[in-house]
C-alpha cells in the first residue's frame, strides 16, 4: 500500500489540488507537502485517525519511515497540516 500511495502522491499536482506549502522565515524549514500528505493518506487508508497516534507510527513502522523517508514529524506538525488543508 505503501508504494501505491508513493506513486500516487507523485503523480499528483498538488498545488492543483489545493494544498498549501507553508513557509517560515524563521527556523528549520517546514516539511514537504507532499511528505504530509502521504502520511495523512496512509493513516486514512490504515485507520490511523489521531495525530498522536501517526507521530508514533512514524517511529516504529518500518514502511511508514520508507514512504516519509526517514523523516518524523511531531504531533503538533500533523495536526497544523491537517487544520490548514482541509
Amino acid at each position: 500500500m505503501a508504494r501505491v500511495i508513493d506513486s500516487f502522491v507523485d503523480a499528483s499536482d498538488l498545488k492543483k489540488l489545493g494544498f498549501t506549502h507553508y513557509s517560515n522565515n524563521q527556523g528549520r524549514p517546514s516539511y514537504p507537502t507532499d511528505v504530509m500528505v502521504k502520511l495523512y493518506l496512509y493513516g486514512y487508508m490504515n485507520g490511523i485517525r489521531t495525530t498522536r497516534k501517526l507521530e508514533k507510527a512514524c517511529n516504529v513502522n518500518l514502511e511508514l519511515k520508507w514512504l516519509l523517508c526517514g523523516l518524523t514529524p511531531k504531533y503538533r506538525t500533523i495536526g497544523t497540516f491537517r487544520i490548514q488543508n482541509l
